[in-house]
């Protein structure tokens, strides 16, 4: 990450992804997406990184969807 990166919460987050706040604080706790924690209660997201992992967590399911193409 670079030193001037800017950093989101997750409220900030979710209006991006269209998504609840609810639903990136429970992807951060599940540890889908990374997050830096500020204090125990708070945390920030880079959202160039949360864009990449949901990008490759895309990518592996069109891939096995492909594998399965054929099959019985």
């Amino acid at each position: 990450m670079a030193d001037t990166e800017v950093l989101f919460t997750a409220e900030e987050v979710a209006e991006r992804l269209r998504v609840a706040p609810q639903t990136v604080h429970q992807w951060r706790r599940d540890g889908r997406i990374p997050a830096i924690e500020i204090t125990p209660r708070t945390f920030r997201f880079s959202y160039g990184q949360i864009l990449a992992v949901l990008r490759g967590q895309s990518r592996r399911a069109e891939g096995a969807a492909g594998d399965r193409e054929g099959q019985p």
